[in-house]
């Protein structure tokens, strides 16, 4: 899944040989309002799943989108709108995908999502059709099999979703997130566009979704029922810490925190595209990312699955809890590099 800035460029695929980059945390102070990538205080899309990340000519894929709203104290009803169709864009470039959807193969699907479906994973479904034709003008893999990808939009906005004429040919996406009320343009708080791509191999290659099995709180198994959430104490020290802009350690040293961990077993498949010679066999790296709507996650993104050295046991992340009493969401999306993911969320209770 990627998603576009409001001058978009290309993301790719992370490569194998960038995940270790990513790895790397940001520091405490950093310049800039950037806040943690581990925080959700407004609307963000967390995930959008396929059930076949690797699909065959022919096949109806269903994406499911999880997203989590949490600008204001209630989350909002959204609209969402979902764009398929484009395959094999030029230049390999989702913007190749707009001429396209001015083509009689473009698939629309509108939603509108009450506030009650933020946070629950794979909340918001679409299904698209892959053409039985997809392989007809495909790319070359390294490994020499030729491919295509199909791709899928998403627009989820907390208002209104119009079609702009400041668009600036295909440079910029031709839809924008209004007010329902004033009509007034929203921003990247609540407005999110991005994609995400399958793939069709013409050797059959198929790729399962990682599963995500639960999630434990120091080690004991956290429950789905919100109603039975475990329950932790507030920190009283982080209030004191954000008022210095998040850069008071000694604040933070004052708070219990938890350890959270995703369960993920030792399941990383054969990745054919990352195999130096026709005899080496490299599986596909694994990892997840954390996410939190209040408190403070220190370990945003852990490796599962390591390509050079396997499979990671301990996989966990340090959470800290807010200075603030309530109920306090935690997610956990598990990647692998071939597009694969599964999302899982649990609950906890501050007082």
């Amino acid at each position: 899944m990627t998603t576009l800035s409001t001058r978009p460029k290309l993301l790719r695929r992370a490569a194998l040989a960038s995940l270790a980059a990513l790895m790397v945390g940001a520091p405490c102070c950093g310049g800039g309002n950037l806040g943690s990538p581990s925080e959700v205080t407004e609307l963000r899309v967390l995930a959008v799943t396929a059930d076949k990340p690797y699909a065959a000519p022919g096949d109806m894929v269903t994406f499911r989108l999880t997203y989590a709203d949490a600008l204001g104290d209630e989350p909002r009803a959204l609209s969402v709108q979902w764009l398929g169709g484009c395959v094999n864009p030029i230049g390999d470039d989702y913007l190749g995908c707009f001429p396209q959807f001015l083509g009689p193969n473009t698939i629309i699907q509108s939603d509108m999502v009450p506030a009650e479906l933020s946070g629950v994973p794979d909340a918001v479904s679409f299904s698209m059709p892959i053409p039985k034709d997809v392989l007809a003008a495909p790319r070359i893999a390294e490994s020499g099999v030729p491919f295509s990808e199909a791709y899928a939009f998403f627009i989820v906005c907390a208002g209104t979703i119009q079609f702009t004429d400041q668009a600036e040919g295909f440079e910029s996406f031709p839809l924008e997130c209004v007010d329902g009320a004033t009509g007034k343009k929203l921003g990247a708080e609540s407005f999110v566009v991005g994609y995400t791509q399958v793939y069709v191999f013409a050797d059959g290659r198929s790729n399962t979704n990682p599963p995500v099995l639960g999630l434990t709180l120091d080690g004991a198994e956290m429950p789905e029922d919100a109603e039975s959430a475990p329950v932790v104490p507030k920190c009283a020290a982080a209030k004191e810490s954000e008022e210095e802009g998040g850069c008071n350690q000694d604040a933070a040293d004052d708070c219990k925190t938890f350890k959270i961990q995703a369960t993920v077993e030792d399941v990383a498949e054969f990745d054919p595209e990352s195999s130096e010679t026709g005899d080496a066999v490299v599986e596909e790296a694994i990892w997840i990312d954390y996410f939190t709507d209040k408190g403070d996650i220190t370990g945003f993104r852990q490796l599962v699955n390591d390509p050079a050295t396997g499979y990671k046991p301990v996989h966990a992340t340090e959470f800290t809890p807010p200075a603030e009493p309530g109920l306090v969401n935690l997610w956990a999306v598990v990647h692998d590099a071939r597009g694969g993911s599964s999302v899982i969320r649990r609950v906890v209770r501050v007082e």
